[in-house]
């Protein structure tokens, strides 16, 4: 319905004349044909304002809404038909639109405006008696008639209550100062709100039926059929708030308008109301914070000043007839409400006030039906518990008793029981009533059981358990527990359904989690006293109970004093055959816990009381018997006792030996295929397999080591479970990785040399038509194998795996670059150690190479440079400990003639890898040390030098030629890593054609290839007078996110995405900064910094990573260099004027990165300005955030954090008289911690925040050690903290205002308190009392419970 308003004062048409004319007309004709018959004339007028735009004059307008407003003021059927026809109320919005608000507010007070409005609106929401009785469900008028009959109807009404509320919209909008641009408009503004500024009664009047309308619009069926009715809600309250504000004005509303607003919030709670979720949750939010500010805080108020109900009484009995689903919703809205910061005082205020909402609430629902109140009752108690509002606990007793345990136990409301559980469980405690409502619902819980819901029967018990804990009083419900327990006989425990207690108490987290945190060691002990001391006990009850409280005990202290009784009550109750074997079979989990805590003499005590039926269960019982699983736990338990000298360590060894060698006979593989199946079997769900299946054979490491005793190298089990060539690959791979995944295994020699030597025959017993690599189950040999740490490997096994392994690399044919890289990874592996197999030789690294080469020349870049440097591993492992073997260096060193002479074709990559390797250790590392050269390096140089100028040719001429394919490039790649052995000499040997070489750097650069970076690095380093970049000042293109370019043959194996770019940065920085000293390089900081421009549209993280890598590769500025105009300090003045200008996280982060670099280690060529600079920007990033990134990830914060804390510790004396600036930045980085985000991240900001103000409080020596102006009888740590006790406070009064203000999160308050105590500790007395007058009520009531803390639980009290 909204005009568009377009200013056409200058410029009109002529078209737009003419129809400025026409509405003129017409406007004035109104006085003699009036609306028309059938409101013609308004239709025509509305045509005509449609037409044309908004302009500087507003006299039509104004004529046709005088016009308007006189005629709809008088009392007849005319006037009356006006006024509810929508297009009048669209007429008068379009005039509230354009009309200035001075000429406005003048026609309105003229005309009766807010007499005409309560009329219409005290028709329109009484339709006709017709209409009521039609369906409550209608659908609303296509078009509205001017016809009064069909006007009065029920959809006429709500047509015109649309229209209406489109008009009150328009005028509330431009009512709003931000719509207000001139004082003029102000002016208006005011005399129009003061038209609706009238007494509360006044204006009720046309404030019910404003609602009331929005009450009619949820009955229609179809959804989002009213125009802009998302806003009605905020339209009635924004007129509300303009009337005269009066001492009645909460009775008033809780008489007139509750009722209404709470029907209409009740509604919207059901889903089947007739609007659009968009409605839906505006209306909610606008009626919420509608009925909070002018019901709810008056009458909580008049409550805490006057002890005053009678607004909120007044509100029940107006709800009285949708008392069940009003009176749940009136609740919400108390309880919801904002609470009131103070102290002691006004927290009981607030619980007693709760606690009168509450009575008032189930009084107002006891004329309902019993289904209703109780659902009603398990609403409020719903929000008492999601608002932790306090219920009076004789009033929770009285509901329970009148509506959840009213009637027989098969009429329990559990969940109304559940709720009262939930709200206070102390309604079953802490009075003789109290125990004896318990005792009413345990009784319930035993007839009932599990018919009342299996999830609503665990919630209940997990409060009762809370409630007992948090009222100090476990050993109470623990009793009670035991009782009832007590009561149910062991054989009747066999069929049926089990009890709750059983089921459901029986290792319940939450009761073994409270047991030691809420009982003492004293009262443990009488607890179990009072077992022992019971006449009625069954065993099956003992039995559960003791293995809850065994479950639990996790503290010395607690199985020292409990552990001999736990031992005599099972024993007590151990020979009882009545009980169920899943519950009988808890007496060997107890024992075995005991044995755990006690003495060598003690379990050999108990062993000699249990032998003979501990021997009965693993030699006899069947295995499938839970009692035979917890027996094998308790014997092993019993052997780790004795391990590895006591009397009973043998006999115990030959039980378990011997079940588990019985076990092995009858138990298949199939039974546990699952778990061999699957690398994680250790946490998979093993309830299907029998649990000595489970855990012992696979994984208990000391069984194992026993087991390998008494056998073999292998227990036959394992060997069973490694399977024969015929089985799973997976099978194998499992077993091996669960045995080697245990520290204790890897220490038994014997098992471990068993192990390496049953995977080195799988892979030796490998068909010599196929290769070990290729098969499955030698494929995985080979992969666990590479696995198994170098430690547990002895040298005989790495020489047999060698000799398996060379002769059939040397037979295959081709291996792919995957099976490449696991023979060349454990080739190094086994040669990492002193290695020397038999008819060991050069030419088998030789072989290598050459079988290497075709797949370094066919394959990627990154994969071809990973083998290569493989195979250099290699080669250097061998050559260096076969140099240092006095009896075979010259032998094996006899035939390398053939490496230097020229090599053509494809495997001069790999003979480059050979040699480089080879110069490594042709020079003597130790200083004097002489030993004859088994090669000659000359020669070896002389080769290498041959093949690099070979392979960087050849790459230049390709690339100039556009004919460069994988091969040339990965020789180039491989080449350029072997250069950095020549020395300059050599270097200066090469014929390379520099031009071209950096000619097909920049084009290689330029597609995106890693080896125009790789080329360019080494042309830099090594000829850096012949390139025309030496100093290259931007590396845009190698973080550009542009895709790579292919080559002429094919992909380009060396795209960027495939190497680590920093790496590749830092390779050529590097090679830049190599011949430079202190001054260039500062000089070249300055030319990369010029690169970081806050308006360029490329990344800067380049520049910034190429900073980075040069200040921290700079030292300190010496004497002997002379200062220059751009300096380290300059650059910090750079980075922290682009740190506020950042575009991107990652920006941010590279360039406080480097800023906390300079504050860091180049401490000393800062100066005061950069200190200051540095604090003053992170104050404006925490406090305005300018480039909207605080908000989007938690590492903007930290690094800000970062900076701070380097500054504190690093430049303590430049805060000397500067620490109104610290304390302005700690401010805003305090109130930042209220911004957007998770709370687990602002919890982690917090603690870095409370770290600041930790290091700034108390201090270390040596962070003010040099801030020392008085003499050495003065503690320099004591002055830093005077100093700050006189400035820190501001940071406590920050924090004040911060909760007043905003609701801090408990966790951030939690991570704050330590802070907010250390600067308590340093503040002195006076300056307490001038914070204590600094602040208002609200503040000092904050301070001093925040003080309280401090004297309690922060202040230290040490000698």
């Amino acid at each position: 319905m909204d005009v568009e308003m377009t200013d056409t004062s200058h410029g009109r048409s002529s078209e737009t004349i003419t129809v400025d004319n026409d509405l003129v007309k017409t406007v004035r004709s109104l006085d003699q044909t009036g609306a028309g018959v059938n409101g013609e004339n308004l239709e025509r007028i509305w045509k005509q304002l449609t037409s044309i735009g908004q302009s500087q004059f507003s006299a039509a307008e104004e004529s046709v809404l005088r016009w308007l407003l006189k005629t709809m003021k008088s009392n007849n059927d005319d006037s009356d038909t006006i006024r509810r026809f929508p297009l009048t109320w669209r007429i008068i919005g379009c005039s509230f639109q354009r009309i200035p608000l001075f000429s406005l507010a003048k026609s309105l007070a003229d005309r009766k405006f807010m007499a005409v409005l309560q009329q219409t609106l005290k028709s329109v929401a009484q339709p006709s008696t017709e209409a009521e009785a039609t369906s409550k469900k209608r659908k609303r008028i296509s078009t509205a008639k001017f016809d009064l009959e069909s006007l009065k109807s029920y959809e006429g009404c709500l047509v015109t209550g649309e229209a209406i509320f489109g008009a009150l919209s328009i005028l509330v909008a431009r009512l709003d100062p931000a719509a207000q641009w001139s004082a003029h408009d102000r002016m208006g503004a005011e005399h129009i709100k003061a038209l609706f500024a009238q007494p509360a009664k006044e204006a009720i009047e046309h404030l019910a039926p404003l609602l009331t309308i929005c009450k009619f619009s949820l009955e229609i069926s179809e959804q989002d059929v009213f125009e802009h009715q998302e806003s009605w809600a905020k339209v009635a309250a924004s007129i509300w708030d303009l009337h005269l504000q009066g001492s009645e004005d909460a009775l008033d509303f809780a008489t007139s308008l509750a009722r209404t607003a709470l029907s209409i919030l009740s509604k919207l709670e059901d889903s089947s109301a007739g609007v659009g979720e968009a409605t839906v949750k505006q209306w909610t939010r606008e009626l919420e914070k509608f009925l909070q500010r002018s019901l709810v805080l008056p009458a909580r108020s008049a409550y805490f000043n006057k002890t005053d109900v009678e607004i909120i009484t007044r509100a029940y009995s107006m709800v009285q007839r949708n008392a069940a689903t009003s009176v749940p919703t009136l609740y919400r809205m108390v309880s919801s409400a904002p609470q009131v910061v103070g102290g002691l005082t006004t927290t009981k205020a607030n619980e007693a006030w709760m606690q009168e909402v509450f009575k008032l609430s189930e009084r107002s629902l006891r004329q309902l039906s019993d289904n209703e109140k109780a659902q009603a009752l398990g609403a409020i108690l719903e929000q008492a518990i999601a608002n932790k509002s306090r219920i009076a606990l004789d009033d929770l007793r009285a509901v329970c008793g009148s509506y959840a345990l009213a009637g027989s136990s098969s009429k329990t409301d559990w969940r109304l029981l559940l709720l009262i559980a939930k709200c206070d469980a102390d309604v079953f405690l802490q009075s003789d009533n109290s125990l004896e409502l318990f005792d009413q619902v345990c009784d319930r819980i035993t007839t009932v059981g599990l018919d009342a819901g299996e999830e609503t029967m665990a919630e209940l018990i997990e409060s009762l358990i809370t409630g007992f804990q948090s009222n100090r009083d476990l050993s109470t419900f623990l009793q009670k527990w035991f009782s009832r327990l007590s009561k149910f006989e062991d054989k009747g425990l066999r069929t049926g359904n089990r009890p709750v207690w059983f089921t459901h108490v029986h290792r319940n987290a939450t009761l073994i989690d409270g047991i030691e945190k809420h009982l003492t060691t004293k009262q443990l002990v009488t607890l179990l006293q009072w077992v022992d001391d019971q006449e009625v006990s069954r065993s099956a009850a003992t039995f559960v109970f003791l293995n809850t409280i065994a479950s639990a005990v996790t503290k010395d202290e607690y199985a020292d004093a409990i552990g001999t009784q736990m031992s005599n009550l099972t024993l007590k109750s151990w020979s009882s055959s009545k009980a169920p074997s899943d519950i009988r079979c808890l007496r060997w989990s107890i024992i075995s816990k005991t044995v755990s805590w006690s003495s060598y003499e003690r379990c050999a005590e108990l062993l000699g009381k249990v032998r003979a039926d501990l021997t009965k269960a693993l030699q006899k019982a069947k295995f499938d018997d839970e009692d035979t699983c917890e027996a094998l736990e308790c014997a092993y338990q019993f052997w780790l006792a004795a391990h590895p000298d006591g009397s009973e360590q043998s006999d115990l060894a030959a039980l378990l030996a011997s079940f588990v060698e019985r076990l092995l006979k009858k138990v298949k593989l199939d039974e546990v295929q699952d778990l061999l199946d699957t690398r994680g079997a250790l946490t998979l769900d093993n309830s299907e397999v029998s649990r000595f299946c489970a855990e012992y054979p696979l994984t208990a490491s000391r069984l194992v080591a026993l087991l390998s005793k008494s056998s073999g190298s292998l227990p036959d089990y394992l060997e069973k479970l490694l399977g024969g060539k015929d089985d799973s690959e997976t099978r194998l791979g499992n077993a091996i990785h669960v045995v080697i995944s245990n520290e204790n295994n890897l220490r038994n020699r014997k098992l471990t040399a068993g192990l390496v030597d049953h995977v080195t025959e799988i892979i030796a017993k490998v068909s010599s038509k196929s290769s070990p690599w290729t098969e499955k189950r030698s494929r995985t040999a080979l992969v666990e194998l590479s696995r198994i740490p170098n430690e547990a490997i002895t040298r005989p096994q790495r020489e047999r795996v060698m000799e398996i392994l060379i002769p059939r690399i040397h037979a295959a044919s081709q291996l792919s670059s995957a099976d490449w890289n696991l023979v060349l990874g454990l080739l190094w592996k086994m040669m990492s150690k002193p290695t020397f197999y038999k008819n060991m030789a050069f030419s088998d690294l030789q072989k290598l190479a050459t079988s290497l080469a075709p797949v370094c020349n066919e394959t990627n870049s990154s994969t071809a440079l990973g083998l290569c440097r493989l195979l250099s591993r290699i080669t250097r492992t061998t050559v260096r400990q076969m140099n240092d073997h006095q009896e075979y260096r010259m032998k094996y060193f006899e035939n390398l003639s053939w490496l230097f002479k020229e090599s053509t074709g494809d495997d001069t990559s790999t003979h480059m890898t050979l040699l480089r390797a080879l110069l490594h250790i042709a020079v003597p590392k130790v200083v004097g040390m002489e030993r004859t050269e088994v090669f000659d390096s000359a020669k070896a140089l002389t080769a290498l030098r041959r093949m690099i100028q070979e392979a960087l040719s050849d790459f230049g001429k390709s690339c100039r030629k556009l004919k460069v394919n994988t091969a040339s490039v990965n020789r180039m790649l491989i080449a350029l890593e072997a250069a950095d052995i020549l020395p300059s000499s050599d270097v200066n040997k090469l014929k390379l054609d520099i031009s071209q070489l950096e000619e097909s750097s920049q084009r290689a650069i330029a597609n995106g290839y890693v080896s125009g970076w790789k080329l360019r690095s080494f042309l830099i380093r090594r000829f850096p007078s012949q390139v025309a970049e030496p100093r290259p000042a931007s590396f845009n293109q190698l973080f550009s996110n542009a895709l790579c370019a292919p080559l002429p043959s094919g992909p380009a194996p060396d795209p960027l995405s495939d190497f680590d770019r920093r790496t590749v940065l830092e390779e050529c920085v590097d090679a830049v900064i190599s011949s430079l000293d202190h001054n260039d390089r500062v000089v070249y900081v300055e030319s990369l910094l010029e690169g970081v421009q806050e308006s360029s549209t490329e990344s800067t993280e380049g520049q910034l990573l190429a900073v980075r890598y040069v200040v921290s590769e700079t030292r300190d500025n010496a004497p002997d260099f002379e200062k220059t105009p751009f300096d380290l300090a300059s650059a910090h003045g750079v980075l922290i004027h682009y740190l506020s200008k950042a575009k991107t996280i990652r920006e941010f982060v590279r360039t406080a990165e480097n800023l906390q670099q300079l504050l860091d280690i180049k401490a000393s060529s800062m100066t005061q300005w950069n200190i200051d600079t540095a604090l003053s920007t992170v104050t404006t990033i925490a406090a305005t955030d300018p480039t909207q990134l605080l908000g989007s990830s938690p590492s903007v914060y930290q690094w800000l954090c970062k900076l701070v804390e380097v500054i504190i510790k690093k430049h303590r004396q430049r805060l000397e008289g500067h620490s109104h600036i610290l304390v302005v930045t700690l401010e805003a980085l305090l109130v930042a911690l209220t911004g957007p985000g998770p709370r687990e991240a602002r919890a982690k900001h917090a603690t870095q925040f409370t770290r600041l103000v930790t290091l700034v409080c108390e201090p270390a020596a040596a962070a003010v050690s040099r801030v020392q102006h008085f003499t050495a009888l003065h503690s320099a740590t004591d002055e830093a903290k005077r100093s700050a006790g006189r400035h820190m406070y501001l940071v406590l009064m920050a924090y004040v205002k911060m909760q007043l203000d905003v609701d801090v999160p408990r966790e951030v308050r939690e991570a704050l308190e330590p802070g907010m105590n250390s600067i308590f500790a340093i503040t002195p007395r006076k300056i307490r009392q001038i914070l204590n007058d600094g602040m208002d009520h609200s503040g000092r009531a904050i301070l001093r419970e925040m003080y309280k803390r401090y004297e309690k639980f922060g202040k230290w009290s040490g000698v």
